[in-house]
């Protein structure tokens, strides 16, 4: 016979291997010389070089090879989540999902609904087991240098003692301090620990790390994912540019004082500003919510996004992707609308966590929002009457909202909470019936003429801004002028950019900083979009342009920006400065490659110059 060679095998833990080979049998005339020794011919297993020993005068005792364990890897905290689950006429339904690797009981609950209405609920334990397994959960995330000793524990659950080699898989993440094997025997029902000590010396995102414990009778596998992150301080940057004409390239500047090799780029190319508004409907989504304010702003982005898809034609029975998006936009919206009235307390206000005091901005908040989806979702009309009756119960003989003023120790008239107020009453009373109509007209003029007498007072891009869209909203022509000069004043250009500073320490949603200033900003852009509509202002048009570059180049690294307010705001303004070029578009009648002429006898300009922000 002639010896075969399969090179390249590597058998793993939880996988099986098929060899096909083929014996070559000689002739049968063939001399074969046979000694008086004996011949030992060796076979060698491929999995543990176990040897076993055959001789021509009988079969030797053999050494049994490891135990090959099934790798444990998927590890989920939901096991399966099916919302929309459709049975048959005999309600049966099947579903398939992958198990996971988990020793655990998990609690399985279903509740079902007839088209009759009945509903049915039913909950089952599903218990996995195994009689020996591995308990392997280390730290997910380590910086470079950390020394670990790592406790891994070997439950036994068969009814005989169990003496197993516990291995630590090596990687090149780290570095072992400890023998990366040991020998560990577990008592019959009982468990034991081994524990590997190691050191992370390399960055890894992410690391693998594999544990096995086994015999030649049982074992287990349990393989887990550790981040390992540069020893230093994490500084993240972001920056975005509007691609067109000869701006094609975006640069990025990395600090010199960087560790080498753990710099991350993530690039995100959108084709117009409605994928933007998409992008932050996935992000906000991600962020932590619990108060009304994030609720409500989640589903407002999500609204937002609805709105958007239905200008383009888009609903849920549209034959393409954008269909799936609808839809889960719209369930964004019924969650959060589900949620809100939990908050409402019994004279209509809104408080951010439904036992807290009320707070009047965040019922104006949760007013918009609510006026808004009802075009999408069924809502109950005393929900919205009765946030409407509260605010305006709020309001002083003088016109104003107050606040609290901790010096004085008293109420005080607050006029950027009066512009907020104002513009959410405004913008958020269609199909109101004529006494309410009258009722929320008075309170909003009431409003505006307290602002428009200390006009000279404002000091603010976030009270201009407030009261041009609610002046706008209710055709009120008298001071429109003077908010467009003001925020014309107000205003801060940096490079190809414009910005609008919040003067006061926070908004009425308590944003400072960066998350003020972008909330500011996007104000005076929304602002300066509506005023365009009624003006066909190139000027103003430019402004918007302008902020409009700063907020897409302030964009978070979780594709929101810093705040769920601040995201909320930003993508409104967003939407008004699209309708805003949309609009320019439509009034320009092209001539020539490169050349644009205005049919309103504006302006003839040549080049990228008013190009709408189509990319970033």
């Amino acid at each position: 016979m002639s010896p075969l060679v399969i090179p390249g095998l590597d058998q793993q833990p939880g996988s099986t291997t098929n060899l096909d080979a083929t014996l070559h049998v000689g002739t049968v005339s063939e001399a074969v010389e046979v000694s008086a020794e004996a011949v030992t011919l060796n076979t060698q297993s491929a999995e543990v070089a176990s040897t076993v020993a055959t001789t021509l005068q009988g079969t030797a005792s053999a050494e049994k090879p490891l135990f090959t364990a099934r790798l444990r890897k998927y590890f989920p905290e939901t096991l399966v989540w099916k919302p929309e689950v459709i049975t048959d006429d005999r309600g049966r339904a099947h579903l398939d999902f992958p198990m996971a690797d988990h020793i655990t009981a998990w609690s399985m609950s279903v509740i079902a609904s007839t088209e009759a209405g009945q509903v049915g609920v039913a909950q089952k334990e599903l218990r996995t087991f195994q009689p020996f397994f591995i308990e392997h959960n280390p730290r997910n995330v380590l910086t470079e240098g950390d020394q670990i000793s790592l406790p891994v524990v070997l439950r036994n659950y068969s009814d005989k003692q169990q003496t197993l080699l516990a291995e630590l898989k090596s990687e090149a993440w780290f570095s072992m301090l400890s023998p990366p094997q040991q020998n560990v025997t577990v008592a019959a029902g009982g468990d034991a620990n081994a524990v590997f000590t190691f050191k992370a010396i390399a960055r890894a995102n992410p690391g693998k790390q594999r544990v096995t414990a086994r015999n030649n009778e049982t074992g287990d596998a349990v393989e887990r994912e550790v981040q390992v992150h540069p020893d230093g301080q994490e500084i993240s940057f972001t920056t975005g540019r509007l691609l067109a004409g000869e701006n094609q390239t975006l640069e990025i500047q990395v600090p010199s004082t960087a560790i080498p090799g753990s710099i991350d780029t993530e690039l995100r190319i959108y084709p117009n500003l409605a994928a933007h508004v998409l992008d932050a409907m996935n992000g906000i989504a991600r962020r932590p919510a619990g108060c009304s304010e994030q609720t409500t702003s989640i589903g407002y982005v999500s609204l937002q996004a609805l709105q958007l898809l239905k200008k383009a034609g888009v609903d849920a029975a549209t034959k393409d992707s954008r269909a799936q998006i609808y839809a889960g936009a719209l369930k964004s919206v019924q969650d959060a609308y589900a949620l809100l009235p939990s908050f409402q307390q019994a004279h209509g206000a809104f408080s951010y966590w439904g036992s807290t005091s009320a707070d009047v901005v965040l019922t104006a908040y949760v007013l918009r929002f609510i006026a808004g989806a009802s075009d999408f979702v069924e809502v109950d009309p005393q929900v919205l009457s009765k946030a409407r009756s509260y605010l305006i119960s709020q309001q002083t003989p003088s016109g104003a909202w107050t606040r609290y003023d901790w010096s004085t120790k008293s109420q005080i008239d607050d006029p950027m909470k009066t512009a907020y107020v104002a513009r959410a009453l405004a913008t958020s009373s269609k199909s109101l019936d004529a006494k309410e109509r009258d009722t929320v007209d008075a309170s909003i003029g009431k409003a505006l003429s307290y602002l428009e007498d200390r006009i000279s007072e404002w000091r603010d891009p976030y009270l201009v801004g407030n009261y041009a869209i609610a002046a706008i909203s209710v055709k009120r022509q008298e001071h429109i002028a003077n908010a467009r000069e003001l925020l014309a004043r107000l205003a801060h250009n940096e490079g190809s950019t414009t910005y609008w500073n919040l003067e006061a320490n926070t908004t009425p949603f308590y944003g400072w900083g960066t998350a003020g200033r972008l909330e500011t900003t996007a104000f005076a852009v929304e602002a300066l979009a509506k005023l365009e509509a009624l003006a066909d202002d190139s000027a103003l048009a430019e402004q918007v342009n302008r902020g409009l570059q700063y907020l897409l180049t302030h964009k978070g690294r979780y594709a929101c920006w810093y705040s769920t307010q601040a995201t909320q705001n930003v993508i409104e303004a967003m939407i008004a400065g699209h309708a805003c070029w949309k609009r320019r578009d439509r009034r320009r009648q092209r001539i020539c490659p490169g050349e644009w002429h205005e049919t309103g006898g504006h302006e003839t300009a040549s080049g990228d110059r008013g190009r709408r922000p189509e990319s970033d």
